[in-house]
């Protein structure tokens, strides 16, 4: 080992190491050093460990590691380096910690990293880097520990971390981020896999003022988080995913601007450390579970875990950020909104919210066609609750419990036939989600056949067929939900009259066809008699004329046979329905005549049994 630390060494001579063969470990931190002779310590070919921290260095040439590939350790910390090139840390293949904090890097090579196939932890916080490719990482598949904070990142790029696999650390802290995409897909935003980021154990993600929101495949894509910091950004609210860390230990979402917490967190059950202090919580209906958590003594923020316990798996140099203060303490400094400090459960639990309960609905009944049906669906609940109608052709309204919301009406036209699933109501409860579909809004109450009236309830204008069937009303608001099925049928006298008329027509027709037919027959008879017809053409040529007399015959014949066979079939019809009704009676006789049958040999059974005991008692008593 060689310490030349503190020495205010403004330049080296290059064959200073010429003779340090054996060289493991060589310190020269808190000089003046600037630049550095090419391959400086090529004879120090067993040289595991470099520091160069608190110099001046400004950069590297390409391949000036070239013959250290045994060096474990690389400490260049607060230096004056502009740009890490793509053969700046050539060969260095063993190198196990890289440290490039707190200097001046604006560009860093996308195969910068390239040959650091077993690199463990990587720094390179504290720099002016904007920019970042999505494969800078791609070959550092050891990773462990990944430090980016204090950058000038207003963006990530989609599919940073889909090859580390080993990432057990990672901060973001005090950027000007504005928003995350998907860390482990370039090309599909909503893409989920667990495995690839589930080691990562400690996520810090602070003071990053800029930061509105986190993207639902944030929490999806690590699952296996154990400490979670996302405290002093402007964090409006927390998705609902979280509920998915199932081993989180330690949350704080301190100095945000939430105004609300998601309700599935008391899901996670080995949460033990919690900080939800410094925002501005409205203090409404959607907060109305905090005070029974916060308050239950048997929940995991109760009982807090040892001292040794403390840390997560490669999470050290705690930030002051990391702080957690007792649950107790937590709910004596809570408040509102422009509200007073500790009054927050307070205020909470004198609430008035409930869960919405149907309390009336449209009992099911005969609707005539074309006529209007009015479907009746009354929810008492607080907040007042929204609702959902699903039609039987699956087109979903949504009534908004606010008047200065209009109806949402969204078509279902890719599958008529297929009813929406919990999923996809629960993601049309969601007005975020809401605004992404392709919905039309009601301009108006007035010339649609199904529309939304302001109670909420539903009418249907002049009913056909299609409308009949099961119109299920689902009522929610941030308590919970209930639903309540309704039928809508149409009556079948309709369809009876329709048929009886439509006979009657015909066969009122057929009769005006031939009466008209009798007068005009009638009629050329006369004329003929008197002798007037033969003074036309058309009297005179009768022979040319059979054709149509036969074709008049014909209709005649067929309006006779149409005739026939409509009463035909309603004799039919009439002779099924008296044999179904006979057939139905005799085989009612007969169950009653076969159950009455096995009854009396029942009793007889009975009876029998009953006399051979009184014989048998009998015998005993003689005896």
């Amino acid at each position: 080992m060689l310490n030349l630390s503190q020495n205010l060494l403004t330049e080296l001579p290059r064959d200073i190491f010429v003779g340090a063969l054996k060289l493991e470990r060589l310190y020269l931190s808190g000089n003046r050093l600037s630049v550095l002779p090419f391959m400086l310590f090529q004879t120090a070919a067993d040289l595991q460990v470099l520091d160069l921290s608190d110099n001046r260095l400004l950069s590297f040439p390409d391949n000036f590691f070239a013959r250290n590939g045994q060096l474990r350790q690389l400490h260049l910390q607060r230096n004056q380096l502009k740009s890490i090139g793509k053969h700046s840390l050539y060969s260095l293949r063993e190198l196990r910690q890289l440290d490039l904090s707190q200097n001046s890097l604006s560009v860093i090579d996308r195969k910068a990293f390239e040959s650091l196939d077993h690199l463990l932890a990587l720094n390179v916080s504290g720099n002016n880097l904007t920019l970042l490719s999505s494969i800078i990482f791609q070959s550092l598949h050891a990773l462990r520990q990944l430090d980016l904070s204090r950058n000038q990142f207003k963006q990530l790029p989609s599919g940073l971390f889909q090859r580390q696999r080993s990432l057990v650390l990672l901060r973001i802290d005090e950027t000007p981020i504005e928003q995350f995409s998907n860390w482990i897909s370039r090309y599909d935003e909503s893409l989920v896999d667990p495995q690839v980021l589930h080691r990562l154990r400690y996520l810090s993600v602070q003071q990053n003022r800029k930061l509105t929101y986190l993207p639902a495949t944030l929490f999806a894509n690590t699952p296996n988080i154990r400490e979670l910091l996302l405290a002093e950004n402007g964090l409006l609210q927390l998705p609902t995913q979280i509920s998915g860390l199932s081993r989180l230990q330690r949350l704080s979402v301190r100095g945000n601007s939430l105004g609300s917490l998601p309700e599935n967190i008391k899901e996670l059950r080995q949460l033990h450390y919690l900080n939800i202090l410094g925002n501005e919580y409205q203090c409404d209906c959607s907060m109305y579970w905090l005070t029974a958590w916060l308050a239950n003594t048997s929940t995991s923020l109760r009982h807090q875990m040892p001292q040794a316990q403390n840390h997560s798996n490669g999470s050290t140099n705690q930030t002051p950020l990391d702080s957690y203060e007792s649950i107790d303490h937590q709910i004596d400094a809570l408040k509102c909104q422009y509200g007073y400090r500790g009054d927050m459960l307070r205020v909470l639990s004198k609430l008035n919210c409930s869960v919405p309960t149907v309390v009336q609905f449209s009992e099911p009944k005969m609707h005539k066609l074309l006529s209007t049906a009015k479907l009746e669906c009354q929810i008492s609940g607080s907040p007042v609750p929204d609702i959902i109608w699903v039609t039987p052709r699956n087109k979903i309204l949504r009534h908004h419990a606010d008047p200065d919301k209009r109806p949402i009406i969204i078509d279902s036209k890719e599958d008529a036939h297929q009813p929406p699933s919990a999923q996809e109501l629960a993601a049309l409860m969601d007005e975020s989600y809401i605004q992404s579909l392709n919905w039309t809004r009601q301009n108006s109450l007035v010339g649609r056949r199904v529309v939304l009236v302001e109670n909420g309830s539903l009418l249907v204008h002049n009913i056909s067929r299609i409308d009949s069937g099961l119109y299920t009303c689902y009522a929610f608001n941030v308590m919970g939900k209930a639903s309540a099925g309704l039928r809508l049928y149409i009556d079948p006298i309709v369809f009876y009259r329709v048929k009886i008329g439509s006979i009657l027509f015909g066969t009122a027709l057929a009769t005006a066809f031939l009466l008209l037919t009798l007068i005009v027959q009638g009629l050329r008879s006369c004329l003929s008699r008197w002798g007037i017809c033969n003074r036309f053409y058309c009297c005179v040529n009768r022979k040319k004329k059979s054709p149509r007399k036969h074709q008049i015959y014909a209709m005649l014949d067929s309006i006779e046979t149409y005739k026939s066979q409509q009463l035909e079939r309603l004799r039919e019809n009439y002779t099924q329905q008296v044999h179904r009704i006979r057939e139905n009676c005799a085989q009612q006789v007969e169950w009653i005549q076969s159950s009455y049958t096995s009854q009396a040999k029942h009793i007889r059974e009975f009876r029998d049994i009953g006399s051979n005991h009184l014989t048998t008692l009998k015998d005993q008593i003689s005896k």
